[in-house]
């Protein structure tokens, strides 16, 4: 297939072309550089310069292609409203087509969950800072109408690749050496490997029905004192960790604050049982022993 993709050089997108790759997809990706596009192009991806704005392009890609990814991440006000705009101009130049659009959104859009694993029918209880994704989702679910085989992809929290969540730890080390992680650790994370995750997203694309949402999760919950102590001894801290009050974090990172001390268990079963995941890759806390180059802070 010819497939669109967004987000192509973040921490789910990279994975995702890798995967496309392997699978003798043919990769245009819509990046927002000449500089992404050239790191782009030597990989084998043909890169358009552009931004989900630009309108004339995103339609004309759309009609070159067989299906459409779309990963580049948005959060707050702004961008829900950029994303949401995107939407629309994906569901215009997709009607009627039967291809396959797959849309990225999160986890934190179901919200806190203390009681059994969240599968893909619990009601939505947004995070502050994904509160726009309930309306974006309805708004991706409503293509099905309109001819187009859409579906969502909800990950977990991603590690074994630069950026994300994994790599705000890894950055996160104080002055005495310890990785600050927010919350007071009993919270639990959903994770899943980013190539794992990227294998979801291909058989997605190629298999999924239309109206579908999918969770891609391997770990149903880790506790993140547990991925903390994980990272400080891959980043050389020994294991060393500190807990950051909630209100205190506020300050540096607004509601993200809010969104990383919140607890989740989340189950991955569905995508296993009807498109035949497997998750081949260790959990998150073996994984940071075997592979902590992946993690390791780059210089600024």
């Amino acid at each position: 297939m010819k497939v669109m993709l967004t987000g192509a050089t973040g921490c789910i997108g990279g994975g995702i072309v890798d995967a496309l790759l392997a699978r003798d997809h043919e990769v245009h990706a819509l990046v927002r550089s000449e500089e992404k596009a050239a790191e782009l192009e030597r990989r084998g991806v043909h890169a358009h310069v552009g931004g989900l704005a630009s309108r004339r392009l995103i339609l004309g890609l759309m009609r070159e292609t067989d299906g459409l990814i779309h990963t580049a991440f948005a959060v707050g006000d702004e961008d829900g409203r950029a994303e949401l705009d995107f939407i629309s101009t994906a569901i215009s130049g997709l009607s009627g087509t039967g291809k396959p659009f797959v849309y990225t959104s999160g986890l934190w859009v179901l919200g806190e969950s203390s009681g059994p694993a969240l599968d893909e029918t619990a009601p939505y209880n947004p995070t502050p800072l994904v509160a726009f994704r309930p309306k974006a989702e309805r708004l991706v679910l409503e293509g099905a109408n309109f001819g187009i085989r859409v579906s969502i992809v909800r990950p977990g929290v991603v590690h074994g690749g630069p950026g994300g969540l994994m790599e705000m730890l890894a950055r996160s080390v104080d002055g005495d050496g310890r990785v600050v992680y927010v919350g007071d650790g009993t919270q639990r994370w959903p994770m899943v490997h980013r190539d794992d995750l990227a294998d979801l997203y291909e058989r997605v694309l190629v298999r999924a029905p239309a109206g579908s949402i999918w969770h891609g999760v391997a770990e149903p919950g880790v506790p993140v004192h547990d991925i903390a102590v994980a990272v400080a001894t891959a980043v050389g801290c020994e294991g060393r960790v500190r807990a950051r009050d909630v209100s205190d974090a506020r300050a540096e990172y607004g509601p993200l604050a809010d969104a990383l001390a919140e607890s989740q268990v989340v189950s991955g079963a569905k995508a296993r049982e009807l498109l035949g995941w497997r998750p081949q890759a260790p959990g998150v806390v073996d994984a940071l022993a075997r592979e902590d180059r992946c993690l390791r802070a780059r210089d600024s």
